[in-house]
């Protein structure tokens, strides 16, 4: 008869049984314990002991491939080499977690700046970068490869390290900027019609468009077109210093500003207001209801605010 090389599934089931019992437990936990003080503190601490035990557990359970001596022999042999097959995958799964851990494999990151709020924060490049109200980053906390790659939406002005080595690349909406080391703006909410791009010093390439230093380029987030034009770079990063700057901007437009600045809800509820155009400049002084007092020297309007809801309506 052709020897049998792997076990029976109601061989599997005894030895199944036996794992789960209480002996099978203090004998697999026994041996956890002892095999674990074999390894370096190091290699040891930055697991989650619990968690490994249990993917041991099911691992073994699972496994459809132990080798047996024979039928009669099983209870033995699975009492007597189950440490041994759970010392097997242990060290497998080891090396398996600690190539995860040494080779330093990066881990994902997501900052949410909320409305109401400006943020800086360093990345692992030490590049800086001020995020606006209502804006999200997302980056790993380790930058390898060829470039150093982040995602933006919303609002943020970056002051990039230089690295010669590998570009800096930010993908915002319909945008890829890349740069060596430079600071610029990026605008890029869902809500708004475009993003816009802002070199202020260095050089900026966005999606293969070289810009110079003071100049802004416009790109539709639908038609994907775009438009290069120059402004002034004070005006578009006035943000950072907490100021507020309209040029002739919509009353819808700037009611998302104001949102996003004084984390509040504002609901225009005459249409004819929302493309009423407004100038001016405003410091960090200066709250929401000075700033619609001066507005409303402009255009006309009334507004009421609705504490429960936190929500401005004007009309």
């Amino acid at each position: 008869m052709k020897k049998r090389n792997w076990i029976t599934s109601e061989e599997q089931s005894i030895v199944s049984e036996w794992i789960a019992s209480e002996q099978g437990q203090n004998a697999i936990e026994s041996d956890v314990e002892r095999k674990w003080g074999e390894y370096p503190e190091d290699y040891t601490q930055a697991f989650d002991h619990d968690k490994l035990f249990m993917k041991l557990k099911r691992r073994i359970i699972a496994n459809q491939h132990v080798r047996k001596t024979g039928l009669r022999r099983i209870l033995r042999y699975a009492m007597e080499t189950a440490a041994a097959i759970l010392i097997t995958l242990t060290i497998s799964l080891l090396i398996k977690e600690k190539d995860v851990v040494y080779k330093d494999v990066p881990q994902f990151v997501e900052v949410y700046n909320p409305k109401g709020v400006r943020t800086t924060i360093t990345l692992p490049d030490s590049s800086k970068v001020m995020l606006n109200a209502d804006t999200k980053l997302s980056y790993t906390d380790k930058f390898q490869g060829k470039t150093r790659t982040v995602t933006l939406t919303g609002e943020a002005f970056f002051e990039v390290a230089k690295d010669a080595s590998r570009p800096f690349v930010v993908q915002a909406n319909s945008a890829t900027l890349t740069v060596l080391g430079t600071t610029f703006n990026v605008r890029s909410y869902p809500e708004d019609p475009h993003t816009e791009a802002t070199l202020i010093e260095g050089a900026l390439k966005v999606n293969n468009r070289l810009l110079a230093p003071g100049e802004q380029i416009v790109i539709n987030t639908r038609s994907k077109t775009s438009v290069l034009q120059e402004v002034n770079p004070e005006i578009i990063v006035g943000w950072t210093k907490g100021e507020l700057h309209f040029q002739s901007t919509t009353f819808a437009q700037m009611a998302k500003i104001l949102e996003r600045k004084f984390s509040v809800r504002i609901h225009i509820a005459n249409l004819t207001l929302q493309e009423r155009a407004f100038n001016g400049k405003f410091t960090k002084e200066e709250n929401l209801e000075q700033i619609l007092n001066v507005i409303q020297k402009t255009i006309d309007f009334t507004c009421h605010y609705d504490q429960e809801s936190n929500t401005l309506t004007i009309k």
